[in-house]
C-alpha cells in the first residue's frame, strides 16, 4: 500500500505494542521519577511515560502518518502537564502505584483538565480511526497515569507511596509535541518521526528525537548525551568489559549494563565517548539495522530510554544516591 494515494483509515495498524504514540517527559525532568522506576519496574522500554496510543500503524506509514498528524494539531495549543499526585491500581497478585496526572493548558481557563486531552485524542482518532484501543479501554475517554513502582502486594505499595509521598516534589513540563515511537522487540523505544502542535513558525525543538537537545546539530560540544550511544541487543549476561570490547577503535570512557531491579543485566547498555566526534566515527562502523548477532547501536538523543551513564536508569547509581 502506497501511503501517499490511501486512504489514512486504511493504513495497517500495528498487531503488537512495538508501535506506538507515548507522552513523555524531557529527559531534565526524569530524575525523581525514574529513580524509582529504575528499582521498582523491570524491562523497561520508555522512561516515565503516558501510554496513549498503543498500538499505533506499522512504521512503513510513519513519514506519511507524521504529515497528517501535524496539519491535524496545526491549531493545537500547547498543554501544560502536572505530575503531583499518586494513585494505585490493585491486581490479582500485584499492585502498581502511579502519578495521576493534570492537565491545564496556559493562559486558557476555558480549555483545561482532561478536556485538553480529549480533545488531542480527538484529532487524532478523526485521521487514523483504526487505532482506537486507547478509546475502548477508556470508555470514550483518555484515562492518564504514569507508572511509577511495580509492586509485590500491597503492603510493598504502602510503603513505597509512602515514602515518595514524604519527599516528592511535583513536576510539570509543557506538552508540545508528540513522538511516533518504534520498537524491534524487547529493544526500548526509538522515536521515529516527531509532530509538533500549532504551525510551523512556532515550533520549539523537541525533547527527543532529531534536533532535540542531544543531537548532533544542536547539542553541546561536551554534552554526554551528544556524545552517547545506546547498545541494544547484547548477549545474555553481558559485562560492562564486554559492552566496551565492542568499540575497538576508540573505546568509550564510560560503558554501562543496564540492570533490572533484580540485578540481573539486560541485553542493554549504554556508552560514552570524550567527545562527539569520536562517538560520530564509533557509531558509523556499524552497520545501520545492526550485525548479524542482532547487536545494533543508536545514538542516545534519539531513544526513549535509557538514561546517561549513571544517571537515573542506572540501579548502582540510584542505590548509592
Amino acid at each position: 500500500m502506497d501511503p501517499t494515494t490511501a486512504h489514512p483509515s486504511t493504513f495497517t495498524k500495528s498487531p503488537n505494542s512495538q508501535c506506538v504514540i507515548n507522552i513523555i517527559p524531557p529527559r531534565e525532568t526524569w530524575a525523581e521519577i525514574q529513580s524509582v522506576r529504575t528499582q521498582y519496574i523491570a524491562d523497561a522500554r520508555c522512561g516515565p511515560h503516558l501510554s496513549f496510543i498503543d498500538p499505533f500503524l506499522l512504521p512503513h506509514f510513519y513519514p506519511e502518518a507524521a504529515r497528517l498528524l501535524g496539519e491535524a494539531l496545526a491549531d493545537m495549543p500547547p498543554i501544560e502537564v502536572r505530575l503531583a499526585k499518586f494513585g494505585h491500581f490493585k491486581h490479582a497478585k500485584s499492585a502498581t502505584l502511579f502519578l495521576e496526572p493534570e492537565f491545564n493548558p496556559p493562559g486558557n481557563i476555558h480549555y483545561s483538565m482532561a478536556h485538553a486531552m480529549d480533545d488531542l485524542l480527538a484529532r487524532i482518532m478523526a485521521v487514523f480511526p483504526q487505532c482506537d484501543d486507547t478509546v475502548k479501554r477508556g470508555q470514550g475517554k483518555f484515562v492518564a497515569h504514569v507508572s511509577v513502582a511495580k509492586c509485590k502486594n500491597e503492603q510493598q505499595l504502602r510503603s513505597v507511596q509512602a515514602k515518595l509521598e514524604a519527599s516528592f516534589r511535583p513536576i510539570s513540563f509543557t506538552l508540545k509535541e508528540i513522538y511516533l515511537l518504534h520498537r524491534k522487540g524487547t529493544n526500548p523505544f526509538e522515536v521515529k518521526e516527531v509532530v509538533h502542535f500549532g504551525p510551523p513558525g512556532e515550533h520549539t525543538p523537541p525533547h527527543f528525537g532529531p534536533d532535540s537537545p542531544g543531537d548532533l546539530l544542536t547539542a553541546e560540544q561536551h554534552h554526554p548525551i551528544g556524545r552517547s550511544l545506546v547498545v541494544c541487543g547484547l548477549p545474555n549476561n553481558c559485562t560492562t568489559a564486554q559492552l566496551s570490547a565492542l568499540f575497538t577503535t576508540t573505546p568509550p570512557a564510560k560503558a554501562e549494563v543496564i540492570l533490572n531491579p533484580n540485578g540481573k543485566p539486560r541485553p542493554l547498555g549504554v556508552v560514552e565517548f570524550d567527545t562527539r566526534q569520536e562517538c560520530d566515527e564509533e557509531e558509523a562502523r556499524w552497520p545501520a539495522e545492526g550485525r548479524e548477532d542482532g547487536v545494533f547501536v543508536r545514538r542516545l538523543w534519539v531513544m526513549v530510554f535509557p538514561d546517561v551513564v549513571g544517571g537515573s536508569c542506572s540501579l548502582n547509581a540510584v542505590k548509592q544516591s
